[in-house]
């Protein structure tokens, strides 16, 4: 009787250990300036998806600069397009309902770090950190230009640079920040962001160019044209990133099916031609569902 009920009891924690395995996301735009649209453009529509995919809007957290929405220069006030639309096929506002943690000059390398880190007494107050643990799935996109082992912040310090990211991702593999973390890098030279990082941590990482490539927007001028409630107007900056772009295409695309990393990164990689779109580190999960990562289930099948 006292061993069945042993079993039980591991089996309703283990039950509880698979059930409250969550998504948890960091989006992050590097950038400010009217010429920068697409970063924040990209971090928009990632949310938007992500919440329709199912995460909890609680456990994204995202830092734009937020200049570019209600800029002077912006033919529609109060809203941001990822793609060109027409007449018959009107533009999607990917700003509305958007959740602002960070704006402004929150949006920096430090604070980026400390968020990945959960070190909530190095942020403003009341500005949220990862709260995930060792059976969380964490998701990071971040969007912006990017140097050798630099990428762009908008205001001082004015890069993150290769050292601090991969101390930040060292201090989260051994505090069990994370089951399993996926990081993708829209940003010029991203390779050399995580070329040679360990391949043992559980953490993989596909970048819109390797180490000595530059990355590309797209629907730049003259291709910027937004059809909306009736008006029709260029944008006067590029949409989106051509990488960034492509994987939100397909992610919406087979949001209801079950497409591993191997699959998305091979047609992810087919349709960005202008540059190598790369992966890195633990590259023996990509044969898992991305929508382990990207939409929330309740039973997390890789524990």
């Amino acid at each position: 009787m006292l061993i069945v009920l042993f079993q039980m009891v591991l089996f309703l924690l283990f039950f509880i250990i698979h059930t409250y395995a969550d998504i948890h996301a960091v989006l992050m735009a590097g950038s400010m300036g009217y010429v920068n649209y697409r970063h924040q453009s990209d971090v928009s529509r990632a949310y938007q998806l992500l919440t329709k995919s199912g995460v909890n809007p609680q456990n994204i957290i995202t830092m734009l600069y937020d200049d570019i929405a209600n800029n002077i220069q912006n033919p529609f006030p109060n809203k941001l397009f990822n793609v060109p639309s027409n007449v018959s096929n009107p533009g999607i506002d990917v700003y509305q309902g958007l959740k602002k943690d960070y704006v402004g000059n929150t949006v920096n390398a430090n604070n980026f770090i400390s968020v990945l880190t959960g070190n909530s007494s190095a942020v403003p107050l009341n500005h949220p950190v990862l709260q995930s643990g060792s059976n969380d799935r964490v998701f990071v996109a971040f969007f912006d230009h990017g140097g050798i082992d630099i990428i762009g912040t908008p205001v001082a310090p004015p890069y993150i640079t290769r050292k601090a990211l991969l101390n930040a991702f060292d201090f989260m593999y051994h505090q069990k920040k994370y089951h399993e973390l996926i990081f993708y890098v829209e940003a010029c030279f991203g390779g050399s962001m995580v070329v040679n990082m360990p391949t043992n941590r559980n953490i993989y990482v596909v970048t819109a160019a390797n180490a000595h490539q530059s990355s590309y927007g797209t629907f730049c001028p003259p291709n910027d044209v937004v059809d909306y409630n009736g008006s029709r107007a260029h944008i006067g900056a590029c949409l989106s990133d051509l990488f960034s772009v492509n994987w939100m295409n397909n992610l919406a695309r087979f949001l209801h099916r079950n497409e591993t990393l191997l699959e998305q990164f091979k047609r992810v990689k087919q349709k960005t031609m202008l540059s190598n779109v790369s992966m890195y580190g633990d590259i023996l999960f990509d044969k898992e569902s991305i929508h382990d990562f990207e939409r929330r289930r309740l039973v997390n099948n890789c524990l």
